[in-house]
């Protein structure tokens, strides 16, 4: 019989890719999905109003269960985002149990820093005069300015 130890290493191998729950994506896979999607900031709306994923909108996460029949059940993909994936995890879990297609995005906003740093540090690599690759990750992401929205109103859902 294994040692605690021996379990431990077996169920928490860093060698094997972890596979998410069915309702957590990472950011490169919103950016993949060819669906029609939301993707609704969940942080609080000062962040939001600094920077934020293009085209998101705002919805604080504790607004958003109250919200929920506002939210489309169409078929239309979902995505949440708040600073690090754990808090919007519980309710992207609650909501897919109720039929959303609805998915907290991993490592959250965090993710998507780590993609942009990504991209520059790849257009600073290049050449002057190069032409560069797109990919569907740097083809989608640019800076994320939000919209102009009252403050302390999140965003209606269109």
């Amino acid at each position: 019989m294994p040692s605690a130890y021996e379990r431990n290493l077996l169920t928490n191998n860093p060698m094997q890719p972890q596979v998410n729950p069915p309702y957590i994506r990472t950011i490169e896979e919103m950016i993949a999905d060819p669906e029609d999607k939301l993707v609704i900031d969940v942080r609080r709306f000062e962040d939001f109003q600094e920077e934020t994923y293009p085209g998101a909108i705002h919805i604080f996460i504790e607004e958003l269960l109250s919200r929920r029949e506002e939210l489309p059940k169409n078929g239309r993909h979902i995505y949440l985002l708040c600073y690090s994936g754990r808090n919007s995890e519980e309710v992207a879990k609650d909501l897919q149990q109720e039929g959303y297609l609805i998915y907290s995005i991993q490592d959250g906003y965090y993710s998507y820093i780590r993609l942009r740093m990504r991209d520059l540090c790849k257009k600073k690599r290049q050449p002057p005069g190069s032409v560069r690759k797109s990919s569907a990750a740097s083809s989608s992401v640019s800076e994320g300015k939000s919209g102009a929205v009252s403050p302390g109103r999140s965003t209606p859902i269109s």
